[in-house]
């Protein structure tokens, strides 16, 4: 049986609830004493891939055959998955934002060690070693920009403490040291701040802690039993456990905070809480109906309704955590938040947002390269619009194009050749060309007498290309005033073989063919407001999946066709959302009175 690592820290928290609650939080908890790759390596690449439309995964700890292990399951019950099978303590899992796993194990222990940090792809494979002082690590969790590592541990103290590590394990530093235990600690979504539960104020409270100057902001007032803080992935919502109410229930409140609504109420003890990506739906461990050292898995929606068990175990299943939304892939975008237009890259749940460019010029429509190191993107740095490289980092910028005309749109081949643009100006029709990414072989694909080609998109298989287009001086009026009478084209990539897709009496452009090559979508006015339309390739039927009126536009397809991101004002700016691929489940990811557009996404 696996001895506990922390009894201290978690019979304190416990030892504020009722007494059978102490005895059921140290079972549970099974914890123990506790090949070396970094974590961010993990914020850089994915596991086994989620096949398209399979159940969202979630993520936790459970006693088999009386020892702990990492675990996966379904969130409708099934694929039931094991992880990890050591005689040792494995648990504490929580996933990176690249979709593998961090987790605490103390196999391989030295005399005197305790737990290390441990790294698994989530299909158990390429296990690495993160730290080797076998110090007692606890909940340790990558931040979204994939750069820390935050942690409980005593670390030679009497009492646990926060601290945060470099994703290769390296440069440990404590935050805002205390004389009290604190921990379970929660990123904030701009990696720069933790959260976690403290007693520095007598009762246990939930805290933020700044990593970069220490500052401590208590959040809650509780004056109860409190513990297991989560933050949501957009970090809007804090979920956590209490015992203001004489036993242990799940409560939401708002980041700060603020508004706290308990969910659940039940005789039995519920715990370690956690929101999914779209903040609809929370997991957790209670052992209602049970033996009281048995903590079975929960999911409900966000206000405690369409409870739901997922787990018939009859032994400990703690620390549950929701895959990441859009785990292999982050988002590509401009906004204005700093004043003028610049390139910025975020994770696909909105957390881990960092500034690529920084130009007084506007820079537009990025789009990334299939390997995901590459972006190219347009520029008015020198007076026309001309065409730029630069790594994902936003590192060795190059200028691509060189002509006196406009160039807009760009978009990279499947296979990476090629960057497909559109160019014009100067009272030249715009048209559709091919370049190099070395800057060669520069060719025109459209010359159609009387017509105006923008807005390049590759089929998946790389031989023709989609193209909003409408003939010179046909307009009509929008919401945002005149616009081109356009239709969506495809062509193969010689640019014969035009067929117009579209016979709508409206805007329709910014088209973007899905990864399966079935389908494009496209921004189009067609319900008098901006909306973004599918079209069938091989029947042309045409598909509303927004229908919402206010502007909708930009829409971008995740790698692998699940989601679509996009741009829309619904909040008085324009924001970037994603949404299901069939136009369910729009979620908003950014959120700042600047405007937000052009999202791309780009593979890990």
């Amino acid at each position: 049986m696996k001895h506990d690592c922390r009894p201290d820290h978690y019979a304190e928290h416990a030892g504020r609830a009722a007494g059978a609650v102490a005895v059921a939080l140290l079972l549970a908890a099974g914890c123990s004493n506790a090949e070396t790759r970094s974590a961010a390596d993990a914020g850089a690449t994915n596991g086994a891939q989620k096949p398209e439309g399979s159940a969202r995964r979630i993520l936790y700890e459970s006693v088999i055959d009386d020892q702990s292990e990492v675990m996966l399951i379904n969130e409708d019950g099934t694929g039931l998955t094991r992880l990890t099978d050591d005689p040792g303590y494995d648990g504490m899992p929580s996933w990176t934002p690249g979709g593998d796993v961090l987790f605490v194990s103390d196999r391989g222990a030295g005399p005197g060690q305790r737990g290390d940090v441990y790294l698994i792809r989530a299909d158990g494979s390429d296990l690495r070693r993160i730290t080797t002082d076998g110090a007692g690590y606890g909940f340790p969790k990558l931040s979204p920009d994939s750069q820390w590592i935050g942690f409980d541990a005593a670390r030679g103290g009497d009492v646990a403490q926060v601290w945060v590590m470099r994703a290769d394990g390296t440069g440990v530093r404590q935050i805002a040291p205390s004389e009290v235990n604190e921990g379970y600690v929660s990123w904030a979504a701009d990696s720069r701040a933790l959260v976690y539960d403290s007693f520095r104020d007598g009762p246990p409270e939930i805290y933020r802690g700044s990593i970069e100057n220490g500052e401590v902001v208590r959040l809650t007032s509780l004056e109860a039993h409190i513990g297991d803080p989560r933050l949501s992935p957009d970090g809007s919502l804090l979920t956590f456990e209490s015992g203001r109410d004489g036993n242990s229930e799940i409560y939401v409140t708002n980041a700060d905070g603020s508004d706290p609504q308990r969910l659940t109420d039940n005789p039995g003890d519920d715990r370690a809480s956690a929101i999914s990506p779209d903040n609809l739906r929370i997991v957790f461990s209670s052992d209602r109906g049970g033996e009281r050292e048995a903590f079975e898995l929960w999911v409900m929606d966000r206000d405690g309704s369409n409870l739901s068990k997922l787990t018939e175990s009859g032994t400990s299943n703690l620390y549950a955590t929701f895959e990441p939304r859009g785990r292999d892939s982050r988002i590509v975008f401009t906004s204005e938040r700093d004043g003028n237009s610049e390139i910025y890259r975020m994770n696909a749940d909105g957390s881990g947002l960092t500034r690529l460019t920084n130009n007084p010029a506007e820079e537009s429509l990025p789009y990334c390269s299939p390997d995901g190191s590459r972006i190219v993107f347009s520029s008015d740095r020198d007076n026309t619009r001309q065409l730029y490289l630069m790594d994902i980092d936003g590192g060795n910028e190059v200028r691509l194009t060189n002509n006196d005309y406009d160039n807009n749109s760009p978009a990279w081949s499947p296979d990476g050749s090629e960057i497909a643009f559109s160019s014009g100006g100067n009272a030249t029709p715009s048209n559709l060309f091919t370049i190099r990414p070395d800057g060669s072989n520069e060719r025109q694909v459209t010359n159609r007498d009387g017509y105006n080609f923008l807005s390049p998109t590759w089929s998946p298989d790389g031989r023709r290309l989609g193209a909003e287009g409408g003939r010179l001086g046909e307009t009509l009026q929008t919401e945002w005033g005149e616009a081109g009478r356009t239709q969506i084209w495809t062509f193969n990539a010689d640019g014969s073989d035009a067929v117009q897709l579209t016979q709508l009496d409206a805007y329709n452009g910014y088209p973007a063919w899905s990864p399966t090559g079935s389908h494009i979508i496209f921004d189009s006015t067609l319900e008098g407001w901006a909306d973004i339309l599918s079209v069938s390739v091989a029947d042309q039927s045409v598909a509303n999946l927004t229908n919402d009126p206010r502007a909708n536009e930009f829409a971008a397809w995740s790698p692998d066709g699940s989601e679509i991101a996009f741009v829309a004002d619904r909040d008085g700016n324009n924001e970037i959302y994603v949404m299901d691929a069939n136009g369910d489940n729009q979620i908003r990811l950014t959120n700042h009175h600047a405007g937000d557009s052009g999202p791309t996404w780009c593979t890990r």
